[in-house]
């Protein structure tokens, strides 16, 4: 058997990791004895080196069915590289005709976004913000639009019952086909908001009012 030195004694001149012929210790089963080249017959504890294992043998069909397998691997290797390499290509190709395709059809796109956008309604922010509360609450659009809502009920509803009494088309429209928010009813709320919980008497905050819905 061949055993490779992992850690020789001192002074045993025995190179770290060399490889040599060696068999147990016919007297000391715990020792290894090497028996050729010039550290024949010295003797080491198993613990200092490891057994190494035999190289296979092959018969000559072995080698040659070995070959073949070789042989047709790198054949199929060769075959399945070029079918990816015409995969990608035709890929590439594909790519470049959507982004044709895209392009050719850009005009079309942008008109049908304009067109979509130009349907959806305007609403008042009290309003739009009282839809989403309703999204978060997974109200249907039948439950947004059902004004039957008993008395008190939150303020965003309200807002909607209200909004529904006197514009039920156009909130249906918002419901189905999207909205856009009024900003400048967004900005009168904050207003309004800022001056009801400022400072000041009661009489003053009426006149920050007026003056603030009159501008």
């Amino acid at each position: 058997m061949k055993i490779r030195i992992l850690s020789p004694k001192p002074n045993s001149f025995i190179p770290n990791a060399s490889v040599h012929e060696a068999r147990i210790h016919p007297d000391n089963e715990r020792f290894y004895q090497i028996t050729n080249g010039e550290h024949a017959g010295k003797e080491l504890p198993i613990s200092m080196a490891i057994i190494l294992p035999d190289a296979p043998t092959y018969s000559a069909e072995e080698y040659n069915a070995l070959q073949a397998d070789l042989q047709q691997a790198q054949e199929d290797n060769e075959q399945l590289r070029g079918e990816l390499h015409n995969t990608a290509d035709r890929l590439a190709i594909a790519a470049q005709e959507i982004q044709s395709w895209q392009k050719k059809h850009e005009w079309t796109y942008r008109h049908h976004e304009i067109a979509m956008e130009s349907n959806k309604v305007k609403l008042p922010w009290l309003v739009a913000d009282g839809i989403n509360h309703a999204r978060n609450m997974l109200y249907s659009n039948r439950d947004i639009m059902n004004d039957d809502l008993g008395t008190h009920v939150p303020l965003w509803r309200e807002a909607l019952r209200d909004y529904a009494a006197d514009h039920y088309d156009k909130l249906m429209s918002a419901l189905v086909n999207g909205y856009t928010i009024d900003n400048k009813s967004k900005a009168l709320w904050d207003g309004a908001i800022k001056i009801l919980t400022g400072p000041g008497n009661a009489v003053d905050k009426a006149k920050a009012l007026d003056k603030l819905y009159k501008r």
